[in-house]
C-alpha cells in the first residue's frame, strides 16, 4: 500500500462515519440498519488495511535481502534507507519492494540453513 492509498482509505472511512450518523439521526428503520451495517462491515475491512503494518521484503544492489515493518512501501523505503544509512556496502534496490507473507519468508531463511 502506497501513502495515498492509506490516506484514500483514511478519507473513506470517515465518510462511511459520517453516513452511518446521518442515516441513524434521519431514518430508523430496519432497512436503514442493513445499509448502516454494510457500511459498519466496510469500516472495520479498511480499518485492519489502514491501521495493520505489513512486512516488506527487499533486496540489497550487491545481493541479499532483509525487510522493514512499515504501514506503506514508501515508509519501508525510508525505514531501510535510515538502517543502512552508514554501510556503503549495502544499498537497497528500490524496486524490489514488496508485502512478504510467512511462506516466502521461510523460503528465504532456508537458504541461511
Amino acid at each position: 500500500m502506497t501513502n495515498a492509498e492509506r490516506t484514500n482509505l483514511i478519507e473513506r472511512t470517515k465518510v462511511l462515519n459520517i453516513r452511518i450518523n446521518d442515516l441513524t439521526r434521519l431514518l430508523p428503520s430496519p432497512s436503514v440498519q442493513d445499509i448502516m451495517n454494510e457500511y459498519a462491515e466496510e469500516i472495520n475491512r479498511l480499518d485492519k488495511l489502514v491501521y495493520s503494518k505489513r512486512e516488506y521484503m527487499y533486496n540489497f544492489q550487491s545481493g541479499g535481502w532483509n525487510t522493514e515493518i512499515a504501514y506503506t512501501v514508501e515508509e519501508a523505503i525510508e525505514q531501510a534507507k535510515a538502517r543502512w544509512v552508514n554501510s556503503p556496502n549495502l544499498e537497497i534496490n528500490e524496486k524490489t519492494f514488496h508485502v512478504t507473507d510467512e511462506k516466502e519468508l521461510r523460503s528465504a531463511m532456508a537458504m541461511f540453513y
